[in-house]
């Protein structure tokens, strides 16, 4: 049974969570655990959301300022050392050949539970969810945190889990907005053209959230990333609160 999805922005449908077993043999979409790692309690469908960007007009207040300002903080960054300053050291840590510069962000939404869930996670405990984003098995990922106004964080690589089955499995202390970016080698074989023509790449990504493609002419001497953000200029968005952001990127 799938969790209540909103369509993304582009039309393309926002990731579904992945359905598990809990210790108890009941079917759920996510997990909240205690800091040891026991399971606490599983959530089913109804308990949570995802909302798009297209969507966040009629969502609840904070979901409509989380998704603003998280759009807008993507749209308005040169990359995404802007967000993170450390991501290229992150990077390289995590023993990526890939560099701020080569990462574009894609798809944006909304991941909220209700007041009995986010009680218990309020409480000092996480939660564990798995996204299906049709990734390859060598993808690496990472999750970015936008805490608190303009201040971001990384997630911890090891609660960021490849499955090796084209799902994503994601432990979280607090919920926010959810972006995905993906590495550019696709992105750098792409003009300015060919994102308007075509936004979705070979690997599924897509130009950054915007309710449309602007077939405006970019400016000379942009990088791919500024053109993927060019190409997917086109909704007035406000700035508001906090955000997390999914990376992932192909090694080379």
């Amino acid at each position: 049974m799938a969790a209540d999805f909103t369509p993304s922005v582009t039309g393309k449908a926002a990731p579904e969570t992945v359905t598990v077993t809990t210790e108890s043999g009941e079917e759920a979409v996510a997990i909240i655990r205690d800091a040891n790692g026991a399971e606490v309690q599983g959530l089913t469908a109804d308990s949570l959301t995802v909302t798009s960007v297209a969507n966040a007009s009629t969502a609840d207040p904070e979901v409509t300022a989380a998704l603003t300002a998280a759009y807008a903080q993507i749209q308005e960054a040169s990359s995404v050392a802007d967000l993170v300053p450390d991501i290229d050291s992150v990077l390289e840590a995590a023993g990526s050949v890939f560099t701020s510069a080569d990462l574009v962000v894609r798809d944006l939404f909304d991941v909220s539970i209700d007041d009995a869930a986010r009680e218990l996670l309020d409480a000092g405990n996480s939660i564990q969810i798995g996204f299906n984003l049709g990734i390859s098995a060598d993808d690496e990922v990472f999750c970015l945190h936008n805490y608190s106004g303009s201040e971001w964080e990384l997630i911890d690589p090891s609660l960021v889990i490849n499955n090796g089955d084209g799902t994503v499995t994601v432990t979280f202390s607090s919920l926010s907005p959810i972006a995905f970016a993906v590495g550019s080698e696709e992105a750098a074989a792409m003009t300015g053209e060919d994102v308007a023509a075509d936004p979705v790449s070979a690997e599924g990504a897509i130009a950054p959230v915007a309710a449309t493609v602007s077939t405006a002419e970019e400016p000379a001497g942009m990088s791919s990333y500024e053109m993927l953000l060019w190409g997917g200029l086109g909704a007035a968005v406000i700035i508001a609160a906090g955000a997390v952001v999914l990376l992932v990127v192909k090694k080379k």
